[in-house]
């Protein structure tokens, strides 16, 4: 017999707030990259978002038996239950809970009986330094992989504010560059880059979500490190280049894209994005 996703709990998450009894975390003063309500009232989440729609979505998911702390806080073990979920529904693993993440929730689709919650947890847990890696577990499981076009990410989402003195970030694909602008568009960096092989790179708008001074890569865990990461899409963001034993990686920077998704730059530069790009900044990625 089939089973439902465990996380189906999770749709139960609208109801939870309307409940009685005592909320500990009903006056949580919320903090969001996202400040936008979608047409049920729900908000946008995204990873280091503070929010009660947090606290009670991480509840649900601790009664459900995943390893999830119940802390009003969107931390890298949420964003993990939430990748699992996307994964597994086809969806963007871009964490950003929205429309299409709120209906998946309500209305998962079934999966194979030897899969279970936990065992997309861990494939998501590995989507966070490696999206590729997490895409062959998907396919050597059978089950959806997500598709191309960051249709969550980009649906009805605005960002008035997006960030102190307003800066963004606009990569572009095809001729592997990237600059940091102003709030007037006025170019303040500009560096090469080298992107996702083979499309790994999602095209759209984002927000940055957090940031890490040392990444690792999970395919090569401990082996391989890369400095001052700055996360937009999930496990996809900027950062220096990957470090194995001691040496570098070979990273055509405006040349090729290499990578396994995320956008590889100098050391030095990836120090400039990580200090100029604050939480909530939009980046945009064009073809």
């Amino acid at each position: 017999m089939r089973r439902k996703l465990l996380l189906l709990a999770l749709g139960l998450i609208l109801v939870a707030a309307a409940c009685g009894g005592s909320d500990p975390f009903a006056d949580l003063e919320p903090v969001r990259a996202i400040e936008q309500l979608d047409d049920e009232g729900r908000p946008y989440l995204s990873p280091w978002d503070v929010d009660p729609a947090v606290a009670e979505l991480q509840q649900l998911a601790a009664d459900a038996g995943l390893p999830v702390e119940v802390s009003g806080v969107y931390d890298d073990e949420t964003l993990a239950i939430i990748l699992a979920l996307q994964y597994s529904q086809g969806l963007v693993p871009d964490g950003v809970v929205g429309p299409n993440t709120w209906e998946a929730i309500a209305n998962p689709q079934e999966l194979p009986d030897d899969v279970d919650a936990l065992t997309l947890v861990e494939i998501a847990t590995v989507a966070i330094d490696s999206p590729s890696d997490a895409r062959q577990m998907l396919s050597d499981l059978g089950l959806p992989l997500p598709v191309s076009a960051p249709s969550e990410s980009t649906e009805g989402v605005t960002t008035p504010n997006p960030g102190q003195g307003g800066v963004s970030a606009v990569v572009h694909l095809s001729t592997q560059q990237m600059e940091l602008l102003d709030a007037n568009s006025a170019v303040l960096h500009e560096f090469p880059i080298s992107s996702g092989h083979d499309g790994l790179t999602p095209i759209g708008t984002f927000n940055v979500q957090s940031k890490s001074d040392v990444a690792y890569s999970s395919s090569d865990y401990p082996e391989i490190t890369m400095l001052w990461m700055t996360r937009f899409n999930g496990g996809i963001g900027f950062h220096g280049i990957p470090v194995k034993n001691g040496s570098e990686l070979d990273t055509p920077l405006g040349v090729a894209p290499v990578s396994a998704g995320c956008i590889r730059v100098a050391d030095a530069d990836a120090k400039v994005v990580f200090d100029t790009l604050p939480a909530g900044a939009p980046v945009a990625v064009v073809g």
